[in-house]
């Protein structure tokens, strides 16, 4: 997260979809439908989008694969949060039966827009005009970040794991259902 935050982790679900298509090529659509937990918060929803080609298809039988990613998102909560993120990079990786090593360097670039509209009908000096957006942006510069982890597949499940290190230091964990 970015400094300011004091958030040390942010937990949540989204759903994903892969397709793996002809040529090596896999897209990717993840989201969270849209839920209204309360009326304050306001809807929370996000979506994103991403492919990965394996080069490495193209010469044969290799020791390692080695594919190129690229993929973005959005995340909203209400009128109070909207955040972007863009990443693209190549992943390198071995398989060895039910496992796979992977490692990756990336670049990330986000932007996160922080806000609220004021409400203050009566006019209330110490309070800024009713209808007054009060907020903050940043922008997370582009960076290189690298990292790794494992993906255990077995009874058609996937778990992976995976560490980016980096400006913001990152770890995800995932768990898939897997139809080959």
């Amino acid at each position: 997260m970015p400094d300011g935050l004091d958030l040390p982790a942010v937990p949540f679900a989204v759903a994903q979809l892969s397709v793996g298509l002809p040529f090596a090529t896999e897209v990717t659509v993840r989201m969270i439908p849209s839920v209204n937990p309360h009326e304050d918060i306001g809807e929370i929803k996000a979506r994103g989008f991403g492919g990965k080609h394996m080069v490495t298809s193209w010469f044969g039988q290799t020791p390692i694969d080695v594919a190129l990613f690229g993929g973005a998102q959005n995340f909203q909560v209400g009128e109070w949060l909207d955040a972007r993120a863009v990443t693209y990079g190549v992943v390198t990786s071995r398989t060895l039966g039910p496992l796979t090593i992977f490692g990756h360097l990336r670049r990330i670039s986000a932007e996160l827009e922080v806000g609220y509209t004021v409400e203050n009908p009566d006019g209330h000096p110490g309070l800024p005009e009713d209808g007054t957006r009060v907020g903050f942006y940043a922008t997370v510069e582009p960076h290189f970040g690298m990292g790794g982890g494992p993906t255990l597949r077995f009874l058609g499940l996937e778990l992976t794991g995976d560490y980016t290190h980096g400006p913001y230091p990152s770890a995800s964990a995932k768990i898939g259902l897997a139809i080959r």
